[in-house]
């Protein structure tokens, strides 16, 4: 139900922003679909939404909300919020002062969910029951309130009414950003029957490891789909005081020959650490030297790659940050006045 990618474009951020000024009080979670695009859960829609458009237009955000608008007004008319405690009883107007620490844990849950999901599916599997999912999500959100009420000036105390107030609101969202506990049964389930035939399935495998024809035909597909590392594009040198013989001449043909090849997708695939590991061993002046093999496209398109790794390198340090201050509960203001004060 989550996504396991933490990296969003800039467009897909903008996105998530309005979309949490938009939707007010209704739950929403967000994940990365197979085609790359946002796919947005809305509380009360029934079908998700994809951000479809192209982010190179400039109203591609503005027709984007328009969607999810009327959507919203669709859905309230279908699936009304209830009225929060605050509204529905006068007497206790204070629990609104505190929205903007709901909003904030909130969207600090929201950006974690893929490692609460984690968590609980860890928790779910050692304990071999679903029973203490709700205990431990209400644990989760008081320590999160707790922490946010540690960063105040004053006004730490919250009387036990307020308190169950906020934990309601902020459980609210936390159920539908998370997988339901049927979810994580279903899940449970599906693992013991798998436990339960592990040992057949094993010794399966193993008789079909054993079949000389199967391994035969295995080795026949592996040669036809030809992959290309970044061994067969950027060949280590050869020593000079190696003489070159005539299967060695033959080896380095076929390299080359194979350097000239666009590679595949499938092959960039196959690009693993050990490549760029050997890769970097080189010298400047020998990879240059190789990659002087490669047709200009082949060059142009390696760049762009690497051009396109820096960004979304920098955007996932980006990430790790947020979510390791919102782990620790750190505020960014004490960040920059640490920051200011060196």
């Amino acid at each position: 139900m989550v996504t396991v990618s933490r990296t969003y474009s800039a467009y897909q951020k903008k996105v998530i922003r309005s979309l949490a000024k938009l939707v007010g009080a209704r739950a929403f979670r967000y994940e990365k679909a197979q085609n790359n695009h946002l796919k947005i859960h809305i509380e009360g829609v029934d079908k998700p939404i994809f951000t479809s458009s192209t982010p190179s237009d400039c109203k591609a955000l503005e027709n984007f909300m328009s969607q999810v608008r009327v959507m919203i007004r669709a859905a309230e008319k279908q699936y009304p919020l209830a009225v929060k405690v605050c509204e529905a009883n006068p007497k206790q107007p204070h629990v609104c002062s505190h929205e903007k620490m709901i909003t904030s844990i909130v969207k600090n849950m929201r950006l974690m969910a893929a490692d609460l999901q984690d968590k609980e599916i860890e928790m779910v599997f050692e304990q071999q029951s679903v029973d203490g999912i709700g205990e431990h999500r209400q644990q989760m959100i008081k320590k999160a309130i707790n922490t946010a009420l540690g960063h105040r000036k004053g006004g730490r105390y919250l009387t036990p009414s307020v308190m169950r107030c906020i934990e309601e609101d902020i459980s609210h969202h936390v159920d539908f950003i998370l997988p339901t506990v049927a979810h994580y049964a279903e899940l449970l389930s599906k693992s013991k029957i798998s436990a339960k035939s592990k040992q057949e399935v094993a010794v399966a495998l193993d008789a079909e490891r054993d079949d000389k024809d199967l391994i035969a035909e295995e080795i026949e597909i592996d040669q036809e789909k030809e992959t290309l590392a970044l061994a067969d594009v950027f060949q280590m040198p050869v020593k000079h005081d190696q003489p070159l013989t005539k299967d060695n001449k033959q080896k380095v043909k076929s390299v080359k020959k194979l350097a000239q090849k666009k590679p595949s997708r499938m092959a960039q695939q196959h690009v693993g650490e050990d490549d760029m590991s050997m890769l970097m061993t080189l010298t400047s002046e020998q990879r240059i030297t190789q990659a002087k093999a490669l047709t200009m496209v082949q060059i142009q398109a390696l760049v762009d790659d690497l051009k396109q790794a820096m960004v979304e390198k920098h955007d996932e340090d980006i990430d790790d940050v947020i979510r390791l201050m919102a782990q620790k509960g750190l505020a960014i203001e004490d960040i920059m006045r640490r920051l200011n004060a060196a």
